[in-house]
């Protein structure tokens, strides 16, 4: 007589389940890195939406922004600029940079950096140079574009 040895299923079928928990885990770590990367960047490109507007509404009100829309808030680059840089491409967090640098050389007042804001006698408003302004505003915009695609 031959014996017939049977298949250790009982051993097999838990090994299988680990494997499959550990997988379904690693997908939802996955997607939940990916949302908060996504919801990131979205935060970031609104801030830059926000100082963009700003700036904006500057230029066409003689290089000045009232008191109520100073300084400029870069919390949220601040708070995330390594976590950005560990998954943006390279060109846009040099572009990033760039422009988060300048927007803070705005928040400073002119005796400290020769891009910074001034004010004037009487006026609550923060006065800054027209080639200031548009400097920054074409880097917010160019950081803009490159973190849109």
């Amino acid at each position: 007589m031959t014996e017939q040895t049977q298949f250790p299923w009982d051993s097999i079928i838990p090994l299988v389940g680990v494997l499959i928990g550990f997988f379904l885990s690693q997908v939802a770590e996955s997607i939940k890195n990916y949302r908060r990367k996504k919801i990131i960047k979205n935060a970031v490109l609104h801030e830059l939406e926000i100082i963009k507007e700003t700036l904006s509404d500057a230029k066409k009100n003689g290089n000045k922004v009232s008191k109520e829309k100073f300084p400029f808030i870069t919390e949220i680059f601040d708070s995330n600029m390594v976590e950005l840089a560990s998954f943006l491409k390279p060109d846009q967090t040099i572009c990033l940079i760039r422009a988060y640098k300048q927007i803070k050389k705005l928040n400073t007042p002119r005796e400290k950096c020769p891009t910074g804001y001034f004010q004037v006698v009487g006026d609550e408003d923060y006065h800054f140079f027209s080639e200031t302004i548009d400097g920054t505003l074409e880097l917010v915009e160019e950081a803009i574009a490159k973190l849109s695609n």
